[in-house]
């Protein structure tokens, strides 16, 4: 019946505009599986890349890597290779360079600009000329504003959430000159791979070849209105083509200090913390090989020590492997998620748009001595296709089976039709200690200035180990994922407009949705917001 609706109303409601670049975009670059792995962060950051494109032959590697739409490894090779025969001209020229490939240079075009003032072939920078940004965000709850100028990339940026129970939001003062980035406020670090510190949002799971190897920059803002896990303090960051440090610190009781240095083919860097009385020194690197790139990170404390070692191969131009060891004793971590894992995974490509992928992760979760040792096997099976221009098929089988509770196992498939009237549909069925079953047509139309989408849900749950998560287009940083249980049917609808005169852009985004079930009243949600850019 869903299905029949939504071949019916695909037809006949008016048209639309959209951000599947984003999302695509997003799911690529942090190597989830799909949308309900993502996080409000990633969404954002790229979203405000997007409304101001990366000029790749205009800026330094600090300013190339300060967004972590490239990696610092990427943006070092840019600017190397542009000291040495000129501007980057095409997106093919940019596929060639170390650390890109035709799929990635693909996924990064809407967020990237290749504008040039240099005759072909001369390697002299050209000033990047003074730019103006404003930013204005009010949603139900926030409200939230931006300035950013010129060349120099000097940005403010003041947010504060609003709630019944009130509470307030975060800021940043963003400056950078040449060389140095200065963050006041609320700023996320990344180092490594994550074994001695990962701030802000990271996979919990090894779903696609791209999670085995974690990217970043060392250092970046926080866009989002209620940040989760960011530091509120001072960093100070200096880049080069070669080389990288920064020094950080923030309340309560934290404190960083990095050096980093790049060469041609990858980076070593070495960080000293201090984290609520616990210092850690880590080691850290990462080669980048034409048919290999790997990357490992060695963690010591007083205690005990932890370490990281991931490696992806190409034996073949449509074959990648991928490998990854991982220690993190709960004496390290000091809490009961320390784990020693193995795992590795398998992708064969058939086109740029077919490809099958199986990763699989076992794990020995350390836990205090009362306690049995817990273990815990993860796979990820996942067949895309294309069945026809602008359509995917996604089927993905996932399995967890932990040794303290019941194996818990789904099994999804996505169709998506892309263009100006795109419908998504989805089927999934989970077994746990009970059985969930999900269902729902997206619909809609979309084009330059104005979008809109209708979404019907219908799901039944056993219990609340059956749920299941779904992701739901949202105005931006309202980055929603549900999780549904029970019995039910929910209805959202979505819209946008964008206007733009005399070089200033107005957009407007609205989300309405309400969900009925079986053992409760019904709920309905509101999220509203404005955003005016120059």
């Amino acid at each position: 019946m869903i299905l029949f609706l939504a071949l019916f109303l695909a037809v006949s409601f008016p048209s639309p505009a959209d951000d599947e670049a984003l999302l695509r975009a997003a799911i690529f670059l942090s190597g989830a599986s799909d949308a309900e792995q993502l996080d409000e962060s990633i969404l954002e950051q790229l979203s405000l890349c997007r409304s101001s494109p990366l000029k790749i032959n205009r800026l330094n590697a600090a300013g190339l890597a300060s967004t972590g739409i490239l990696t610092t490894y990427q943006a070092a090779s840019i600017v190397d290779y542009r000291s040495r025969s000129g501007d980057i001209l095409s997106w093919e020229e940019l596929a060639l360079l170390d650390g890109f490939s035709e799929e990635t240079v693909e996924v990064l075009k809407p967020f990237l600009s290749l504008e040039s003032r240099n005759p072909p072939g001369a390697v002299a920078d050209s000033v990047y000329r003074v730019k103006q940004e404003l930013l204005l965000r009010v949603t139900e709850k926030n409200a939230g504003a931006k300035y950013r100028l010129g060349s120099r990339d000097f940005s403010l940026a003041l947010a504060r959430r609003y709630s019944a129970g009130g509470g307030s939001g975060s800021g940043h003062i963003k400056a950078a000159f040449g060389a140095h980035e200065f963050v006041l406020g609320a700023y996320n670090l990344r180092f490594g791979q994550g074994v001695s510190h990962w701030s802000a949002f990271r996979l919990s799971g090894l779903s696609t070849l791209n999670a085995f190897l974690q990217h970043g920059p060392a250092l970046s803002p926080v866009q989002s209105f209620a940040p989760s896990g960011a530091h509120q303090g001072l960093a100070w960051q200096y880049s080069t083509l070669h080389f990288q440090g920064l020094v950080s610190a923030s309340l309560p009781g934290f404190a960083a200090v990095r050096g980093m240095y790049r060469f041609r083919s990858g980076e070593v860097g070495t960080s000293a913390l201090w984290d609520s009385g616990r210092p850690f020194f880590s080691l850290e690197g990462r080669l980048g090989l034409p048919r290999a790139e790997m990357c490992w990170e060695a963690s010591l404390t007083p205690w005990t020590a932890a370490g990281n070692l991931s490696a992806i191969l190409k034996p073949g131009e449509r074959f990648r492997l991928a490998f990854q060891g991982r220690v993190l004793p709960s004496r390290f971590t000091g809490k009961k998620n320390g784990e020693y894992a193995l795992a590795s995974g398998a992708e064969y490509s058939f086109s740029r748009t077919n490809f099958l992928s199986f990763t699989a992760d076992a794990a020995l979760l350390p836990v205090p001595l009362s306690e049995p040792r817990r273990r815990q096997f993860r796979s990820y099976a996942l067949w895309q296709c294309a069945p026809g221009e602008g359509n995917t098929l996604k089927l993905r089988f996932d399995t967890k089976i932990p040794s303290w509770s019941p194996p818990r196992l789904e099994f999804r498939a996505d169709f998506l039709r892309d263009g100006p009237a795109p419908l998504a549909l989805r089927a999934d069925a989970v077994r746990c200690d009970g059985w969930g079953f999900l269902s729902y047509a997206e619909f809609g139309r979309r084009d330059p200035s104005f979008s809109a989408y209708f979404r019907i849900t219908a799901f039944s749950t056993d219990g609340w180990n059956s749920r299941i998560w779904s992701y739901e287009r949202d105005v931006p940083g309202s980055f929603s994922v549900p999780a549904y249980n029970g019995h039910g049917f929910a209805f959202t609808l979505y819209g946008s407009v964008k206007y733009t005169i005399r070089k200033w852009t107005f957009k407007a985004c609205v989300r309405s949705g309400v969900q009925i079930k079986k053992e409760k009243p019904a709920q309905a949600s509101l999220h509203f917001q404005t955003v005016l850019q120059r």
